[in-house]
């Protein structure tokens, strides 16, 4: 991993992170206490990740999931080919950084939304059938598998960003 890889994934790692501390006021007084003790036992972790991701370049993926600026490869033999012709969206849409993902759906046409919503809701089932038949080792070693699960993440929120919008 290049150093400007290293520098971002580890700028991803704490924006993730502050961002889930933030997260925290709106939550009320039980989810704070509660998830804030959480969050004070993870900071460790979360600095332990860093330097081994700055000094080994190697990301543990403890902290944060898969930055779709770091990995930019699927793996066509590794996807069913029934879901083959989802790739473009996953590619797409699969981003595992909330806020890029938050920012992707915002700027998209409703027609892209609807797009989305029509050609991934009737496969999630597949999708996650086929995620499930993964171990949990190889599930995290692998980027292919890291767009599908954050395709169907899109595909839950675009979900939900339409039929907010569709209220309106």
């Amino acid at each position: 991993m290049r150093v400007e890889e290293r520098l971002s994934a580890a700028r991803s790692k704490l924006s993730h992170f502050g961002q889930e501390v933030r997260a925290l006021r709106a939550g009320g007084f039980r989810y704070a206490v509660f998830f804030g003790f959480l969050m004070v036992l993870l900071a460790p972790i979360l600095v332990l990740e860093i330097i081994v991701l700055l000094v080994f370049g190697f990301d543990l993926e403890i902290m944060q999931t898969r930055d779709a600026a770091l990995s930019t490869e699927i793996d066509v033999e590794e996807v069913p080919k029934e879901f083959r012709p989802l790739i473009p969206l996953a590619m797409k849409w699969g981003i595992g950084d909330s806020e890029t993902r938050e920012a992707r759906i915002k700027a998209a046409s409703p027609s892209e939304l609807k797009h989305l919503e029509e050609e991934v809701g009737p496969q999630m089932q597949g999708i996650a059938d086929w995620l499930d038949s993964y171990s949990e080792a190889a599930l995290g070693g692998s980027a292919t598998a890291g767009y599908f699960i954050f395709l169907q993440t899109a595909y839950e929120e675009v979900s939900d960003y339409l039929e907010r919008y569709d209220r309106r």
